[in-house]
């Protein structure tokens, strides 16, 4: 249900009316959009990618300044954050490494894994 301190138009609107439009704030400003349902579960694809992505977040925390310092130097010519390019080449390392039936089964299994409510 949408918390409204106003008019539906107004500065305070945010949340969801039925299951049609959602109010916002964002910093972009105020907006309205149509409302999606998220409560399906990911895709083998989605899965595997957010595994590796958790484990690129996991390799970047573990690193020591200089180590980050050379993402940021490589990145600032791409408009990246060092973060950002890091993380980017190391998914995509790791997904060229496991393409086709690998990546099959790795997804299957890192479903498993969301369904039981394990973490690995």
């Amino acid at each position: 249900m949408a918390l409204v301190n106003g008019p539906l138009f107004s500065f305070d609107a945010r949340g969801s009316i039925g299951k049609l439009m959602t109010y916002q704030k964002t910093r972009a400003g105020l907006m309205v959009r149509r409302w999606v349902d998220t409560s399906h579960s990911p895709s083998e694809n989605q899965a595997v990618i957010r595994y590796w992505v958790g484990r690129a977040v996991d390799a970047w925390q573990s690193m020591t300044g200089e180590e980050k310092e050379v993402y940021n130097g490589i990145a600032e010519h791409q408009k990246f954050t060092g973060y950002n390019y890091f993380v980017s080449e190391y998914v995509k390392e790791k997904l060229a490494v496991g393409e086709g039936y690998e990546f099959a089964i790795l997804g299957r299994a890192i479903l498993g894994r969301m369904r039981l409510g394990r973490k690995e």
